[in-house]
């Protein structure tokens, strides 16, 4: 093989790898940096607060490089943020800065705000300075009130935020911009005069491909900006991809306000286009229709949807199986009336809304099985679906106790979780839980403990950290750990001699995917083109022989193999208990 051939291959395979790997081909060979790797390492650059985790068979980690802390499970705030705070001084010191074409850097990701910002503040400047980036996006509110305005003065963005209309006309370079996030905040829309120029109109109209429509403050009606849009006549005609946060606010929203929306979507959306769709929603209002009215105008409409995210934000009722039931039922037809859905629907993300702690209402067996058998009836009509995206499905189904019961009591019986259950279990009969609505500790018991769990998996792949829960498959997960204390003031008894921290989390992490091991083998039966899934933290491939194959996370020495699934070669690891079986009759 030529040379020039070898660094041709060598570069489309440098997109799986992760960058320890891209480092390590950097330093075979200068031609090998110069060529290709070094750009490729500096392409995408990711800050985090906690370090990645390292997938075996996905590609999870790859294409992106993540500045983050340490990597350990016990740790001080003060540790993490020593390590974070040394990377990024000597990226600052890096003479490759100008090759960042993408950045992000993540809420929160110091302990020390104060000195986190001001080092965040120098890089920051830095890559404005050089201009070259292509997408900036800054998740703290300080950061980004500090340099919005020089953002949108960027000359090579493709991405851009607007946070407050009065500064569209800010924007100097829409030439390049084909994602557009459009935020509605507690500031009113300015209605008076327009504040869209003819070269801004012609923009959006024929350079916008990825609309988010997103509301901050939920006080505040989605319907409001769809009246402003719609005022402005701001088209969008070569529009492939929306995400839209549709809000039912108090005293703003008419019983027409959907019907407007969908026909505006239709006239200046070109929905029969839309390739990539996510919906959130959030209505406060009990027995209101809005979000069922709103999908059924809006279903015969997406004649090529192919990516579809559907997010419940609760306000109301939060727990309430019946209303939950409600959303599904919802979400359920919608499925049904979109045309064609079973031949062109490949991505499915389903996200709803459940109680931190486990406890809900009439969260009886048959209620369960009664939600259940409606995906069953669904789910087989997605016939082309290759993706399924659930990242609460732990905490979904926390609140059945018999099933969480099931879980820990009667769950696998493969040797790692024979160990490990019975742990657990000593852990449940000696801590307890402060619920303010009862006002004394109360003992913990297995929904309360597996919703905390299923919250901490949730936020491996947090919404803030993907704009679009479409792209959680896109992103490396993050190594959360819990200490099996907080939340609702966690406490063991005072005669208990409590010896669980982090270091025992990746085994309880185990011991659910082993659990998730019979909803898997369930739907593949149902999907047969299905590939990739991700229920609350854990990932699964699909082999070509419908075998779900949990996604083995391992820390960079290759020594210590790290959450889901250590051995899924025998039979064992698979068993599920009679009771648990019944569950799917």
């Amino acid at each position: 093989m030529s040379g020039e051939r070898l660094l041709s291959v060598l570069n489309h395979v440098g997109f799986f790898l992760n960058q320890n790997d891209m480092v390590n081909l950097s330093l075979v060979s200068r031609k090998f940096h110069n060529s290709f790797a070094i750009d490729q390492l500096y392409a995408k650059l990711r800050i985090t607060e906690h370090p990645i985790l390292r997938a075996e068979r996905s590609y999870l980690d790859c294409g992106i490089t993540y500045l983050s802390g340490y990597r350990s499970a016990i740790k001080s705030h003060n540790q993490n943020d020593m390590f974070l705070y040394d990377k990024i001084e000597l990226l600052l010191e890096s003479g490759h800065i100008g090759k960042i074409k993408e950045f992000i850097i993540e809420e929160n990701v110091f302990h020390d705000v104060k000195e986190g910002r001001i080092l965040l503040g120098k890089l920051v400047a830095r890559i404005i300075d050089i201009g070259d980036v292509e997408r900036l996006e800054l998740r703290d509110n300080e950061l980004l009130r500090v340099f919005y305005e020089k953002i949108l003065q960027l000359q090579h963005l493709k991405h851009i935020d607007i946070f407050d209309f009065n500064l569209l006309g800010s924007i100097t370079a829409m030439h390049n911009v084909s994602e557009l996030k459009l935020v509605a905040n507690e500031a009113p829309i300015p209605c008076n005069g327009s504040l869209f120029g003819d070269d801004l109109l012609a923009a959006l109209e024929t350079k916008i491909e990825q609309l988010i429509i997103s509301v901050n403050d939920y006080a505040f009606s989605t319907y409001r900006l769809f009246q402003f849009l719609e005022s402005e006549s701001v088209k969008f005609s070569k529009l492939t991809a929306l995400k839209l946060d549709l809000v039912h606010a108090p005293f703003d929203f008419s019983h027409d306000a959907h019907e407007m929306i969908v026909n505006y979507m239709s006239k200046y959306m070109q929905l029969e286009k839309l390739s990539n769709l996510e919906i959130t929603f959030c209505c406060p209002f009990e027995d209101c229709t809005c979000h069922e009215d709103f999908l059924l105008d809006l279903a015969p409409h997406l004649k090529s949807l192919k990516q579809l995210g559907l997010i419940e934000k609760a306000l109301m009722n939060k727990g309430h199986h019946y209303a939950v039931e409600d959303w599904d039922l919802a979400m359920c037809n919608f499925l049904l009336n979109i045309p064609n859905v079973g031949e062109k629907l490949k991505v499915l993300a389903l996200k709803h809304d459940p109680p931190l702690n486990g406890i809900a209402e009439d969260t009886v067996d048959g209620n369960y099985k009664r939600r259940r058998k409606l995906f069953d009836n669904v789910l087989p009509r997605l016939y082309s679906l290759e993706k399924l995206i659930i990242p609460r499905m732990l905490q979904s189904i926390s609140p059945y106790e018999i099933l969480v019961c099931d879980l820990l009591w009667n769950g696998c019986t493969c040797d790692f979780c024979k160990t490990y259950l019975p742990v657990f279990d000593q852990y449940l009969m000696n801590h307890q839980y402060y619920p303010e609505d009862k006002g004394r500790f109360t003992d913990m018991i297995p929904p309360v403990f597996l919703g905390y769990v299923g919250e901490i998996l949730a936020r491996r792949t947090d919404t803030n950290r993907v704009e679009w829960e479409l792209d959680t498959l896109r992103l490396a997960p993050e190594n959360q750990l819990w200490d099996f204390h907080g939340f609702e003031n966690i406490q063991h008894f005072q005669e208990y001699e409590c010896h669980f921290n982090e270091n025992f989390f990746p085994m309880l992490a185990t011991c659910i995917s082993h659990f998730f091991n019979g909803y898997m083998y369930h739907i593949v039966q149902y999907l047969p083109k299905l590939r990739l899934a991700l229920l609350s933290g854990v990932y699964y491939s699909v082999d070509s022989m419908d075998n779900p194959i949990p996604e083995t996370f391992y820390e960079p020495n290759h020594e210590t193999f790290f959450t889901t699934i250590v051995d899924t070669s025998t039979s064992d690891a698979l068993k599920c208990p009679t009771r648990f079986e019944s569950l799917y009759d």
